[in-house]
């Protein structure tokens, strides 16, 4: 993209969207508050776009994460002052980059992570991309709380023997996602126990899940 002077009054009407979420930090600190805000206010309203065809779906998606725009939130140039302005086309940019932004790229990003998971010997329930969101949801959430507590879970290699058994737990479908937890606890302790006596070490400080974790 060409670079233009503060004075000048840019022409959107020529410029893509991927053009304008490319814009080099020394030219967007070139721009004053008009400009940026005209350059702003049309990546928001394709972004805004996006967003809107994702709720309508019923998905949340990384990238909608990432941005922090929860349902309902949109992305806008009102009352933002130029630091503002700078901060939001950084923000509005690098969802407009993402995959997840669009239904297909985020469909696309589903399956493949359905299929890493399932070469691990991850099983995943359901087909559609609402079925692999909700399983993926909930088994990165209950993996991630067990890591929280104990992050030696990623460093001993039961990464991948954890995520599939709280799959199986997932696909069951007839356990809460607290029995769920505490099941995997229990595993995960007991798992731990016999590795390092094995190795004579000292296992007391281990975490184990008590009633104020559930």
């Amino acid at each position: 993209m060409a670079k233009i002077k503060n004075s000048v009054r840019i022409n959107l009407s020529g410029l893509s969207i991927d053009q304008l979420v490319n814009i080099g930090a020394t030219e967007l600190k070139g721009y004053d508050r008009d400009n940026l805000a005209r350059i702003v206010t049309k990546l928001d309203s394709a972004a805004n776009k996006r967003l809107v065809r994702l709720e309508k779906g019923g998905y949340n998606t990384p990238a909608m994460r990432a941005s922090k725009m929860s349902r309902g939130d949109r992305f806008s140039v009102k009352g933002k002052n130029l630091k503002e302005l700078r901060a939001q086309y950084i923000q509005v940019s690098n969802f407009l980059k993402s995959e997840t932004s669009t239904v297909k790229g985020y469909k696309k990003f589903l399956k493949r992570i359905k299929k890493s998971f399932e070469n691990k010997g991850v099983k995943i329930g359901g087909s559609s991309a609402n079925d692999i969101e909700d399983f993926l949801d909930k088994e990165t959430r209950i993996y991630d709380w067990l890591k929280e507590r104990n992050p030696l879970i990623e460093e001993s290699g039961y990464k991948y023997e954890a995520m599939m058994r709280i799959s199986e737990f997932v696909n069951k479908s007839d356990l809460s996602e607290s029995a769920i937890k505490k099941r995997m606890s229990k595993w995960l302790k007991k798992t731990y126990e016999e590795e390092q006596k094995r190795h004579s070490i000292d296992t007391s400080n281990f975490f184990d899940i008590t009633e104020e974790d559930e």
